[in-house]
């Protein structure tokens, strides 16, 4: 893992990283496998990018850190790119992480579709659904059932990360 060729690579988890390290551009090839695609959006620390798994074929998704991030971001964004995940149909699965360019990237499958709150957003604006598995959630005789079986994917989820050892 990631964590074990960082600390094998200085010691006290100190990586050959540069938090302003240049950020990829659309169509760069990272780790000579990954190809970046459009920018999806950010989270707590991160930038997400579209991207291409060329080894694949495959869809993915490209996290690395946002320029600036202190060291205590640095080894909670590389301890979480690296934690074992159990094989689950609700656990996005990571594909790889590594470092290119002294920035580090952490990739996981793509996932296609809208995440719950666009979907309850979209509801309270009567968009309506964008595909049959959001259908359930724009019928009101159904959307009840549909939070239920939500909720029950959510902590079959939580509980295999648990007995995996990973608390979220």
């Amino acid at each position: 893992h990631l964590v074990d060729r960082l600390r094998a690579s200085g010691a006290k988890l100190q990586p050959p990283v540069d938090s302003n390290a240049e950020l990829p551009e659309v169509g760069q090839l990272l780790n000579e496998r990954f190809r970046v695609g459009a920018f999806l959006g950010s989270g707590g620390m991160g930038l997400v990018f579209h991207g291409e798994d060329l080894e694949t074929g495959s869809k993915v998704v490209i996290k690395t850190l946002r320029p600036g991030n202190t060291r205590q971001e640095l080894v909670r964004f590389v301890q979480e790119a690296s934690l074992d995940l159990p094989d689950h149909a609700n656990i996005v699965q990571t594909v790889a992480q590594f470092i290119d360019g002294n920035r580090p990237y952490h990739v996981q499958e793509s996932i296609d579709g809208r995440n719950l709150s666009e979907v309850l957003h979209a509801r309270q604006e009567d968009r309506g659904p964008q595909n049959l598995a959001e259908e359930d959630w724009f019928d009101s005789s159904k959307a009840p059932r549909a939070a239920v079986t939500a909720i029950a994917d959510l902590a079959g989820a939580l509980c295999a990360l648990h007995k995996n050892g990973v608390v979220h």
